[in-house]
């Protein structure tokens, strides 16, 4: 067997006790923050000047005698990686560095610190997020290069923080490259340090907040559509609010960009709306239920007592009616007759009511939705009528010019406020009117209650008949000086020749 060697031993040992140095990850990508003292997990695509891995960095200015030293601390860490070199003078070119990785998390954060020896500061430092494939689509990026300071030799943006929102690339694989050098100066270079960012994470999920106009009635209902303001508002240093997602009843998810949404609900019921909102590292706000109760629809009332019509002062009316609402409910229900409260189920003597009235049902829901029923009745005096003679002979030679009536009204109501002009006879559908005199107030049937005397064309009456016999009915009806109405009837025997 062969003997190894003191040396060979020495090395077999070194090759398994010195191992590789941790590859440090940062969020989505690997060794971001260069803690590994090298450039694992990147790709040098170009380096004109300069790309490497260093702890603390310094540079004379660029001036007449060279200058004091200037340092540059890394951002987070131990180690900081270098694009291009400090110095001026260099050839121009770029520095670029990349890795392609798999988004894991919702956001990626770094640092650089940019410098230059130009008047025109900042020629050029560049990152971009592009698609791993063929197409290479931009996901994200930046370029700055410009600016104007008063005057110098070496000036510094200072370490600047980013964050890049990848939530909406969870599980694609992206490429970051990162890019500095004096491409826009031909005569002096630009260089840059990246780092890990000083960006804490954002952990902390936004709060949302719903606002509902208008607002809500005692009772908790609305009888118009609602407009809801939804808000979210994300953590003091966080990432910002990404979007707001609501529901409205069993509808569609809507996803509304950044931190406000507005919706308008219309749907009558109790609607549930759903609301929640995402901030730019992907955190997810509580899942919050707002119910919105909207009642647009007045009660149904159904009144069955009295129907609009003709009444008499000797009728009585019942007040009947219901009322109900399917949706908020009933939060009252009333009814006046002429202005004054009637209740339900409440009889009316209708006596001393001759004249037109009104009867109105009114029905509130709790959503303050109201509804009406009105009812129009007229009720006319209920008169007594006595024809003299209650029979009328066709052959009979006496009193050929004229037919008598005696009208009675009852008490509250004056004969002596009776219109002749208005008084008809009405037999089997003519209308025979009265004639303007003689005319007298007496008390024909011995009642004690006072008629008013008239009479009518006797011919007329005849046709009137128009040949009928036996008991015929006669009505009479006029009206008083008070445009009240009256009406009354009899029966009258009309004999043949």
């Amino acid at each position: 067997m062969k003997k190894l060697s003191v040396l060979t031993i020495v090395s077999l040992l070194f090759s398994v006790l010195i191992l590789p140095a941790p590859v440090e990850a940062s969020g989505n990508l690997v060794n971001l923050g260069f803690e590994t003292g090298n450039l694992s997990g990147w790709t040098i695509e170009e380096a004109v000047n300069s790309v490497r891995v260093v702890r603390n960095d310094y540079f004379y200015t660029y001036s007449s005698g060279g200058g004091p030293l200037i340092g540059v601390s890394p951002r987070e860490g131990t180690y900081m990686a270098r694009l291009g070199k400090a110095g001026a003078w260099l050839p121009p070119g770029n520095n670029t560095i990349s890795q392609v990785f798999t988004v894991t998390e919702p956001t990626l954060n770094f640092s650089y610190n940019l410098f230059s020896y130009d008047y025109s500061p900042f020629d050029l430092f560049e990152y971009k997020v592009t698609v791993a494939d063929m197409s290479g689509t931009v996901v994200a990026q930046y370029s700055q290069g410009s600016g104007s300071p008063s005057g110098g030799s070496v000036w510094s943006s200072g370490w600047q923080d980013r964050s890049i929102d990848l939530s909406d690339r969870i599980g694609q694989e992206l490429k970051f490259s990162i890019t500095a050098g004096g491409t826009r100066d031909w005569n002096l270079s630009t260089w840059a340090y990246i780092d890990s960012s000083a960006i804490p994470p954002d952990v902390t999920a936004p709060t949302t907040s719903a606002d509902a106009t208008p607002a809500a009635n005692p009772a908790g209902w609305n009888n118009t559509p609602v407009t809801l303001t939804l808000s979210a508002n994300d953590n003091p240093g966080g990432t910002g609010a990404k979007a707001v997602h609501y529901q409205i009843g069993t509808g569609s998810e809507v996803v509304v960009p950044g931190g406000m949404a507005k919706a308008i609900v219309r749907d009558e019921g109790s609607v549930a709306v759903r609301y929640w909102a995402l901030d730019n590292a992907g955190n997810v706000s509580e899942k919050k239920t707002l119910t919105l109760r909207i009642d647009q629809t007045t009660p149904t009332i159904e009144l069955t007592s009295p129907l609009s019509g003709n009444f008499l002062t000797t009728d009585r009316i019942s007040v009947a009616y219901t009322a109900f609402d399917a949706l908020s409910g009933l939060d009252s229900q009333s009814a006046t007759f002429d202005g004054t409260a009637v209740q339900n189920g409440q009889s009316v003597s209708l006596g001393a009511l001759a004249g037109n009235h009104q009867l109105i049902v009114t029905a509130r829901d709790k959503a303050g939705n109201e509804a009406t029923r009105e009812v129009s009745l007229v009720v006319r005096i209920a008169a007594t009528l006595d024809l003299n003679p209650e029979s009328l002979n066709l052959a009979s030679k006496a009193d050929k010019s004229a037919f008598t009536a005696h009208i009675e009204l009852p008490a509250g109501y004056d004969v002596s406020q009776i219109d002749t002009s208005t008084v008809y006879l009405t037999i089997n559908g003519h209308r025979v009117r009265a004639q303007a005199t003689p005319k007298s107030i007496g008390d024909y049937d011995a009642d004690g209650v006072p008629d008013l005397m008239v009479k009518f064309d006797r011919q007329s009456v005849i046709d009137a008949i128009g040949g009928a016999k036996g008991n015929v009915a006669v009505a009479v009806d006029g009206s008083l000086a008070n445009a009240l109405r009256f009406t009354g009837g009899d029966t009258l025997r009309v004999i043949g020749k």
